[in-house]
């Protein structure tokens, strides 16, 4: 499989089957990609790095501000032209309970979710009720009755309970996610630095209606060109090639090649690359 692979490969480089091609070029690009990206994975942060990370973004792993509420539900749908009206007379009853939450859920109607719920943050009540309803909500007082409050589902009576600020948590507590988000930090900004001593090697001309073309060009041979790799450069490879593929190589791809396949080319790839000489140098700014 190896010798039958190795004499493909090398048949279609030489009929230049790798040279326009998006689908070889996305792929050499995302193999350079990750080889930079190995070498940023080898570099471990100290623990008073990762501690100077964490003070840094702070904001970024503060625990959020949680809310305790009930609320009753006045359907819309069931009350029509009279839901406000009908929402103002059980707010009255509701504010006229003792204890406040008592038999509140009765006064109203039928909910398709929770009446209570204990220490959600914005957040979390946003994907339920709506980012309005969320917002509103926590601007209320508590140990009262809240209303109208509107949400998608109708109108709402809440009761807020409890209101637990928002807080720090221990290095400790979130060393591992700190540990990660230092380490994307790292990658991405390496990337871009390998890059930019990559781009500076080259001058980019763009002329009139080149961009347009590219982006054609582009859609085109993502959808097309993997069938026409099958169909019609196969065809040519059994119609053109196949006596000098027969009769004059398969000794020496048999007898000569595998070793130079293995033995010379890899250090070639390392060698002989421009690129390489980059990562290295990126690396050790890096370091």
């Amino acid at each position: 499989q190896f010798v039958r692979e190795t004499v493909f490969y090398r048949e279609a480089l030489a009929m230049g089957l790798d040279r326009d091609d998006t689908i070889i070029r996305r792929r050499l690009a995302q193999k350079l990609e990750f080889l930079s990206e190995d070498l940023v994975a080898t570099v471990a942060p100290t623990e008073e790095q990762l501690k100077t990370y964490f003070s840094e973004n702070a904001k970024k792993y503060e625990l959020p501000a949680l809310l305790t509420m009930t609320h009753v539900f006045v359907d819309p749908d069931k009350r029509g032209e009279k839901t406000l009206v009908d929402a103002e007379t059980i707010g009255a009853q509701l504010r006229a309970l003792d204890p406040p939450t008592e038999g509140a859920e009765d006064l109203g109607d039928p909910f398709m979710l929770q009446h209570y719920y204990p220490e959600r943050s914005e957040v979390e009540l946003a994907k339920l009720f709506g980012a309005e309803f969320a917002r509103s909500v926590f601007e209320l007082a508590p140990d009262r009755w809240h209303g109208p409050v509107l949400s998608g589902y109708g109108v709402h009576w809440v009761f807020v309970e409890q209101r637990l600020p928002a807080e720090a948590p221990e290095f400790a507590a979130v060393r591992d996610r700190v540990e990660q988000d230092w380490r994307d930090e790292r990658r991405e900004k390496f990337n871009d630095e390998f890059y930019a001593q990559l781009r500076a090697r080259y001058e980019v001309v763009i002329e009139d209606g080149t961009v347009s073309a590219i982006e054609d060009e582009t859609v085109g041979e993502i959808e097309e060109e993997p069938a026409n790799l099958v169909e019609d450069e196969a065809a040519s490879l059994v119609e053109d090639e196949p006596a000098s593929l027969v009769e004059d190589e398969p000794a020496s791809v048999v007898e000569d090649e595998p070793a130079s396949v293995v033995e010379d080319e890899p250090a070639s790839v390392v060698k002989d690359t421009a690129a390489s000489e980059n990562l290295a140098a990126v690396s050790g700014n890096a370091r």
